[in-house]
């Protein structure tokens, strides 16, 4: 099983896209969505919402969460013995 991470990018680019073709504000998305604004400029800057923010906006996106995810990097890891 490949391990999976948010890719924070194309959240951004999806609430871009969407509040840009509707003529919103970032402050409009947050009014709308009762997110703080500074998640989305956190955002910008490529660092990941808390998992609260995540799903709300995932919700008002109306997209499923695993549109957003990418195959996590390989690290060489050995699995756990405990893991399945």
């Amino acid at each position: 099983m490949s391990t999976k991470q948010l890719d924070v990018a194309a959240l951004y680019a999806a609430l871009d896209l969407i509040r840009s073709h509707s003529g919103s504000t970032w402050r409009d998305v947050a009014k709308a969505t009762g997110i703080s604004p500074s998640t989305f400029s956190r955002l910008a800057e490529g660092r990941k919402p808390d998992a609260d923010s995540l799903c709300t906006l995932v919700a008002w996106l109306r997209v499923p969460l695993d549109r957003f995810t990418i195959d996590a990097p390989d690290l060489g890891l050995i699995p756990r013995e405990d893991t399945p």
